[in-house]
């Protein structure tokens, strides 16, 4: 994150980067002009933190949505709930919630309906607040930094190579990726060239490769 709020058309150094995230929340005076404190706090800072987001929600929701519909090449994007993006940010950290909350019951999903209604599960309510949960936090996402593809196929399946398939442990670990994996595409977005690259082909490079390895090892197990 640091490295990325000092990364652009003007260098910052880390130092200088360090002493003006401190002097936001402590009362220093760092040594640097106005315009470059502008440059951080005003315009990388709140882009970096929305990448944050951005990247995380589309994570755990592709997340959700694959251990719901127990398909691994499911995505919010394959599914079209990222074209509606209509939907208020508030309503969404409510719902984001409700998917941490009930994050291992998607593990009794993986058991199919009817074992998992031995054990109690209502699975239709079930999928339906996970359903709705993760479509309110993608099209949220949407809202902030338009149609961004990939990462809600690509990154869960990174996650479950490291934590493996329990959803209480893989969605953390997707959303915490997804964040990192989203800021740092960003920075090579803003600074690879003298203009910016739409952050959207950056993710299809990366992610188009992802999508066909896994169409290609779903067809081989069919």
């Amino acid at each position: 994150m640091i490295v990325s709020l000092g990364s652009g058309r003007v260098d910052i150094s880390v130092a200088q980067t360090l002493k003006i995230l401190l002097s936001t929340v402590f009362p220093l005076t760092p040594d640097v002009s106005a315009t470059t404190w502008s440059v951080i706090v005003d315009v990388r800072l709140p882009r970096i933190l929305a990448g944050m987001l951005v990247g995380g929600a589309l994570s755990i929701s592709g997340a959700s949505f694959q251990g719901v519909f127990q398909n691994p090449l499911v995505s919010p994007h394959i599914l079209g709930v990222a074209a509606g993006a209509g939907f208020g940010a508030a309503l969404a950290i409510l719902l984001f919630d409700n998917i941490w909350l009930i994050r291992w019951r998607i593990n009794l999903l993986a058991m199919g309906d009817e074992d998992a209604r031995t054990l109690g599960v209502n699975t239709e309510a079930l999928k339906l607040v996970i359903i709705v949960c993760a479509t309110i936090a993608t099209a949220s996402a949407v809202c902030i930094s338009g149609i961004i593809g990939w990462i809600g196929i690509m990154i869960p399946h990174i996650g479950r190579l490291i934590v493996g398939p329990d959803h209480k442990y893989q969605l953390p670990i997707s959303m915490i990726i997804g964040a990192a994996y989203l800021v740092t595409v960003d920075t090579i977005a803003r600074t690879a060239l003298t203009t910016e690259i739409p952050i959207g082909i950056l993710t299809a490079i990366f992610g188009a490769p992802v999508f066909a390895m896994l169409l290609r090892k779903t067809q081989k197990a069919g």
